[in-house]
């Protein structure tokens, strides 16, 4: 009797065993997702990229708001959403536009018209909690990040690619940070940083993608 009760013992532990590594497996693919490892999402001319450390882990175009969404969700959980009205606007200055805000740090606006095929992304902090991270990093197309100095891109930036707002106090700026592809001389867009202060108080308040140098109204 006491091999029969050591034999029964050795199986249970076993079927345990085997059991628990199904459990491991089943764990481990239910979190195969990469975009679970994405902790900073940068703004590019074109849309933005998802990145964990340097790694790209995707790049997501900005020509259909439906997917960017659905892929921010996956990183950063559900976002407030303020739907415009239809017919609102007859033109990209007066359109009412869609609004898709994760932590009050990064905003998707879908404000497409015939004159518009594209959304903008905006952030408006460094750092905006994940859906299965505690933080992550909000940027420039280089690093750039809200909050810190905007000196040296003020000082280093060509005169067409920074502007001076005039009448706000404290002082603003402007900063070209990435070109979009149809940018021209006589009107400079792309990926904009706005500044604000002067000196070694200057510090980057917002980040503007499909933004011009010396825009004021959205227009």
């Amino acid at each position: 009797m006491g091999k029969i009760t050591r034999i029964t013992a050795v199986a249970a532990t076993a079927a345990l065993v085997f059991t628990g590594s199904l459990a491991a497996t089943s764990a481990s693919a239910a979190t195969a997702d990469p975009l679970t490892r994405v902790d900073s999402v940068s703004i590019a001319p074109s849309g933005f990229v998802l990145l964990h450390g340097t790694t790209r882990i995707t790049t997501v175009p900005d020509r259909t708001t439906s997917t960017a969404v659905a892929t921010l969700t996956r990183v950063l959980g559900t976002p407030k959403v303020v739907k415009g009205t239809p017919g609102d606007g007859t033109n990209v200055c007066t359109v009412v536009p869609t609004t898709y805000t994760w932590g009050s740090g990064l905003r998707i606006t879908d404000k497409r018209t015939a004159k518009q095929t594209s959304f903008t992304v905006e952030i408006t902090k460094g750092i905006v909690a994940g859906r299965t991270r505690g933080a992550v990093i909000l940027e420039g197309p280089k690093g750039e990040k809200v909050g810190q100095s905007g000196a040296a891109l003020i000082a280093n930036a060509p005169a067409s690619h920074r502007a001076k707002i005039a009448y706000t106090n404290p002082v603003r700026y402007q900063v070209l940070l990435a070109p979009d592809a149809g940018s021209t001389a006589k009107s400079v867009t792309g990926v904009v940083a706005t500044t604000q202060g002067t000196g070694s108080a200057t510090r980057i308040v917002l980040i503007d993608s499909h933004f011009r140098v010396g825009q004021l109204d959205g227009c």
